[in-house]
């Protein structure tokens, strides 16, 4: 009795109905659909949404541009370098992070942990050497090495075009003259 105490929850569909994210693992995208059996949901990171609210920046253009970046904010110049650190997505963080941080809170939890790991184009000398290190830290297992597509779906919601310049008053009125 009371063998097991301690087991890292929730899973994919449980968090997505109590509106949080999975487990211990870091967010794969700041901004995502997510597609259940109930149907298709958008999921944004609302923690990046309340920074941005606080700093003015979240906006409809803002939304636009981190879609269009599937989800990352690392390359949108408008953010601060500081939120840019604190939100980077799974695919942005270094794995031996992600392997040490499980050996670490491996002695806490009694049952078994999943570990994702992420590579965008994985080869086997990569693969090796992430997997050797793993295990050298102690993880037993692993569960899914995530990858990214070869090929990306071209991205029809979201125009890639420059924003339009926004003019000052004197400079609109310059030009109507």
């Amino acid at each position: 009795r009371n063998s097991l105490m301690i087991a890292i929850a929730p899973t994919a569909t449980i968090a997505s109905i109590a509106g949080c994210y999975e487990c211990v693992e870091p967010q794969v995208s700041n901004l995502f659909k997510r597609e259940t059996l109930s149907g298709d949901f958008l999921q944004v990171n609302r923690y990046l949404v309340n920074e941005l609210k606080k700093l003015g920046l979240w906006t409809a253009d803002m939304r636009d541009a981190i879609k269009l970046a599937e989800g990352s904010i690392a390359g949108v110049a408008q953010i601060p370098e500081t939120l840019r650190e604190v939100y980077r997505t799974a695919w942005e963080l270094p794995m031996r992070s992600l392997i040490d941080m499980a050996a670490e809170r491996g002695a806490f939890i009694d049952q078994s942990a999943s570990l994702n790991l992420f590579m965008e184009s994985p080869n086997i000398g990569a693969m090796s050497s992430m997997y050797m290190y793993a295990w050298k830290q102690g993880i037993k297992t692993t569960y899914y090495l995530r990858s990214r597509p070869a090929t990306k779906i071209a991205k029809t919601t979201v125009s890639s075009a420059a924003p339009a310049k926004v003019f000052s008053p004197d400079e609109a009125i310059a030009c109507s003259l």
